[in-house]
């Protein structure tokens, strides 16, 4: 069995979070002329502006899609009583 290289399986989100699958779109994100890659991580600054994205869908007809931008708050200090959390200072996107 060949071994992937897909952070996503690597990381075993694909295989224990969620099940493996086919993709049926190829998408392409870019912010500015660098291309976001599964498991890439970019400095807020460089990713201040939106990002040209890209959806081929090789399926007949017409297909629609939503693509959603998730913030999750993530404290600097990970202070698990709760005080310090209300004032964050990193986020990731996925």
């Amino acid at each position: 069995m060949a071994r992937s290289i897909d952070p996503l399986v690597v990381g075993k989100v694909i295989g224990d979070v969620i099940d493996t699958f086919v993709p049926s779109v190829d998408m392409a994100i870019h912010y500015s002329s660098r291309q976001v890659t599964n498991g890439c991580q970019m400095k807020p600054s460089a990713t201040a502006q939106a990002p040209e994205i890209q959806l081929s869908d090789n399926s007949e007809g017409n297909n629609y899609y939503t693509l959603t931008k998730v913030g999750l708050i993530m404290p600097l200090n990970l202070d698990y009583d709760g005080s310090g959390c209300s004032k964050p200072q990193r986020t990731k996107f996925a």
